[in-house]
């Protein structure tokens, strides 16, 4: 393996020198699970033809090469045309790429764009992302009479983590004044997670109510009986309230997907629409490392006071006041004119919406 380097390195050093800021060696940005390992294409977009190739790949604490996962993307280095090697190095390791043909005019890499290699990294269980650092590229061009050297700029490539996803389960949802609704919200987790934070904004008319379990938080079999949500107003923020979920006994919440909670809620028919808004969600590990999730879920909160509760004002509307003046139906929704008495009154305020 040394001996690979140290060839390509007299290679490359005994090369015409020269810069060419046209060709690029890179990683591009990628999301990995903590705990899992991924597969990671290196490209080579390449202006000048690139016989030979040498880099440091600089990786951060909690994310490792896999040892023996080099591979060669054939498209553009085939089995015979190149040997490829790596060997970790105290604080990097060392890739290269080194032509094994006989005539300079069949030794670069094929093509000008694309993967020339693959490897496979994996991602402890904490970790929580950071950055590759490609350096001391190198690179030859050996298809010219006299060999020319090909130093390329380093490369960062941003690592980010992939905890998982949080959603609703319905983004719209249809109320009754002062009747009790539930917004679902569901996880779609990657890792063990025992804890969830986030902030819950909430409109004006809608408030938190009391669920079939006297509480504002309805739970899934997702949670165990040690888990316990609590909803706190934010001080200073009006209709902010935080979402905190825990136990004090680190219980994994159960499964990988599915609702995991319901919020309980109520609108007092002052507002017609408006968007309960979680966001600033953040997860916690069994170990106790806070991984934030990118998600904003949005609930409209649609308040229904028409007598049939379709959404629609229109002849429906006046059939349900009219069962209720003629004592065949009772509906607490057919007083339109809110005077506590449902008459003819009241049909003529319904015929007066239809026009408007």
């Amino acid at each position: 393996m040394k001996r690979l380097f140290n060839t390509l390195m007299l290679l490359t050093l005994g090369c015409i020198f020269t810069f060419a800021a046209e060709n690029h060696l890179y990683i591009s940005d990628f999301k990995i699970v903590p705990g899992q390992q991924k597969t990671v294409e290196i490209v080579l977009d390449n202006e000048t033809p690139i016989s030979s190739l040498q880099f440091d790949l600089v990786l951060p604490d909690g994310l490792t090469y896999v040892d023996n996962s080099l591979a060669k993307v054939t498209s553009r280095i085939t089995r015979s045309s190149h040997t490829v090697m790596a060997a970790k190095q105290s604080d990097c390791v060392r890739f290269g790429v080194l032509s094994a043909a006989t005539d300079p005019a069949k030794s670069a890499i094929k093509g000008n764009s694309g993967a020339i290699l693959t490897i496979d990294v994996k991602a402890d269980a904490n970790f929580t992302g950071d950055f590759i650092e490609i350096v001391e590229i190198i690179g030859s061009n050996a298809t010219v009479a006299e060999p020319v050297r090909v130093d390329m700029n380093g490369w960062v490539t941003n690592v980010s983590v992939d905890p998982g996803h949080a959603g609703v389960e319905e983004a719209a949802v249809e109320v009754r004044p002062n009747e009790p609704a539930l917004l679902n919200v569901t996880l779609a987790n990657n890792i063990d997670i025992v804890g969830l934070q986030a902030t819950v904004t909430i409109p004006e008319g809608v408030s938190f109510t009391e669920g079939v379990d006297g509480e504002y938080v309805t739970y899934t079999g997702r949670l165990s009986d040690n888990v316990i949500a609590n909803l706190e107003p934010v001080p200073g923020k009006p209709n902010t309230w935080t979402l905190l979920v825990s136990s004090l006994t680190n219980d994994v919440f159960e499964g990988t997907e599915g609702v995991l909670l319901g919020l309980n809620i109520v609108a007092d028919g002052t507002v017609a629409s408006g968007d309960v808004v979680i966001n600033d969600i953040k997860v916690v590990n069994p170990t106790g490392v806070e991984y934030i999730l990118d998600d904003v879920l949005t609930y409209n909160v649609k308040c229904i006071t028409d007598p049939t509760g379709d959404g629609v004002v229109d002849i429906d509307d006046v059939y349900a006041v009219s069962s209720v003046i003629k004592g065949l139906d009772t509906n607490p929704y057919t007083d339109i004119n809110g005077d506590g008495v449902v008459d003819i009154d009241d049909v003529y305020a319904l015929i007066a919406i239809m026009k408007e």
